[in-house]
């Protein structure tokens, strides 16, 4: 990636606050496991998560692929804990997800991308303190 795509491809992850791990995970992703370093990204690659994130692409197969995937991973997490998919979905209509600008909220199919990998990590939070109240009861019995 060269150095002005660089500086763009930056500027726009921080307008998301997508740094650290989160952004390791989101290029990991989006390059199907070949890279998790934007060192590795070609300008292409990089302007298309730019343009992906700025939400200014059609949906594409590619893009519907990967929100189906991460409404699939929420559900999923959803069953780990002992409930239905319906849980989620009211979850994340209730709470919703950060973007941008503030908190958003949605019927569970209308997230962009970006806000289901949000919705996905606040999720785990919530997964982990039940995983962890369950451990305590069992300890406590």
């Amino acid at each position: 990636m060269t150095g002005t795509m660089r500086k763009r491809f930056f500027a726009v992850l921080g307008q998301f606050a997508i740094d650290g791990e989160s952004r390791h995970e989101y290029i990991s992703e989006w390059t199907n496991g070949r890279t998790a370093s934007s060192a590795d990204l070609t300008d292409s690659e990089a302007m298309d998560i730019i343009n992906r994130l700025e939400g200014r692409t059609l949906k594409t197969k590619r893009y519907s692929d990967n929100c189906d995937r991460l409404r699939k991973q929420l559900i999923a997490m959803s069953y780990s804990i002992g409930e239905q998919p319906m849980f989620v979905k009211g979850w994340s209509e209730k709470y919703g997800a950060k973007n941008g600008t503030g908190t958003v909220r949605r019927r569970f199919n209308d997230y962009t991308e970006m806000e289901l990998y949000r919705l996905r990590d606040k999720f785990r939070k919530v997964v982990d303190d039940r995983q962890m109240a369950v451990t305590r009861i069992r300890r406590e019995r």
